[in-house]
């Protein structure tokens, strides 16, 4: 299977999955690449163990921030434990990232996208990045990220 493609589903999938019952408080952090903050890009927490259940997704803002929120129906961001988490951010070509999957724009532009960020952070690598959520919010330490 194609990277991209594998990351897309591996991404389609976090979101799909949910989380488990129980849920931690508010969880923000921030991530820089290159001690830059790392805008639009894509945080995916997937469990790092068998105790901890379930999954989410962030994505960051203009300085790098980023706020886990909580799932719509059932409220729940993480469930504590521990996670290991990858970081993407698909542009095209030129170096822009894509509209939205709904945006109307999107499917024409979802062809050749690659990860600006360095393979060994995403989800084709072993786990580098781990986050321990616990009950209550969560202020993340910083994922400072290296290009080389």
């Amino acid at each position: 299977m194609p990277p991209r493609l594998s990351l897309l589903l591996f991404l389609a999938s976090m979101v799909i999955a949910g989380c488990g019952s129980g849920s931690a408080g508010k969880i923000t952090g921030s991530v820089t690449l290159d001690g830059k903050p790392l805008t639009k890009a894509t945080l995916s927490f997937a469990p790092a163990d068998k105790n901890t259940k379930g999954n989410n997704v962030a994505e960051t803002d203009e300085e790098g921030n980023f706020e886990v929120k909580p799932f719509p129906k059932t409220g729940v961001t993480l469930t504590p434990g521990k996670y290991n988490v990858f970081i993407t951010k698909l542009v095209d070509q030129d170096g822009n990232v894509p509209p939205p999957p709904d945006d109307p724009a999107a499917p024409g532009r979802l062809k050749g996208l690659k990860n600006f960020v360095p393979r060994k952070y995403g989800p084709e690598a072993s786990p580098l990045l781990k986050a321990e959520i616990k009950p209550g919010d969560n202020q993340l330490p910083v994922f400072e990220l290296k290009s080389k």
